[in-house]
């Protein structure tokens, strides 16, 4: 069978994966401001000059090693809602909860990568735009998940789904931090990660108490 033919568009993206792929090693081994694009570029195999007409400069390749993390979470966030079609709201709030459960369990660099970017932003008040972006892009495209689910499952929201997602984000974020400091308790706080889906879920879908009809 013929090798596909590789086209300029796809060498590039290539090149990118192998940089991110690379950098996210490297990062994560010296972090961001202790590492050099000259070691990215070694590591990826390529030079550093590949890195600078990819992504212009290390920070441009940090947001995208960040990036390529979320999307691997929220890829397996939509696979899990996917796969979940009954009627409770808690059913599909379980299997939300999983990904986020290999998240919670993730190398402890990948972690501190993350909350680095964050610190980046604070210290650093040109950057912060960029960085928001990027939080309002993931907490979107939860929120479109959110809606999705309830709508499969003919149950109408009674707070918005942007609302879910950013509480959802920020609890899950928390919790992730503790379960790397605390190890020994990480099962603890993977138990919560589902009870917070659970909670979310059931409260999003009762009726509002203002709202009911009085008996």
């Amino acid at each position: 069978m013929p090798t596909e033919r590789l086209t300029p568009e796809r060498r590039r993206q290539l090149t990118r994966d192998a940089l991110i792929a690379a950098a996210a090693e490297v990062f994560t081994e010296k972090g961001f401001q202790a590492a050099s694009l000259d070691e990215i570029a070694d590591a990826a195999g390529f030079t550093k000059g590949a890195i600078y007409s990819n992504f212009g400069s290390k920070e441009d390749l940090l947001h995208a090693v960040i990036g390529h993390v979320k999307d691997m979470g929220l890829a397996g966030i939509a696979d899990a809602l996917d796969s979940n079609d009954g009627p409770d709201p808690a059913g599909g709030a379980l299997a939300a909860a999983r990904p986020w459960e290999k998240l919670l369990g993730r190398s402890d660099d990948l972690l501190a990568l993350s909350l680095e970017l964050r610190l980046y932003a604070l210290r650093n008040p040109e950057a912060r735009e960029r960085v928001a972006d990027l939080e309002r892009g993931v907490s979107d495209y939860l929120a479109t998940f959110i809606e999705d689910a309830f709508a499969r499952q003919q149950r109408t929201l009674q707070v918005s789904a942007r609302d879910l997602a950013d509480l959802g984000r920020a609890a899950v974020d928390g919790l992730e931090q503790m379960a790397a400091i605390d190890h020994a308790q990480s099962a603890h706080y993977h138990r919560l990660v589902e009870l917070l889906f659970v909670l979310l879920a059931r409260a999003a879908a009762e009726p509002d108490p203002r709202t009911a009809p009085k008996a």
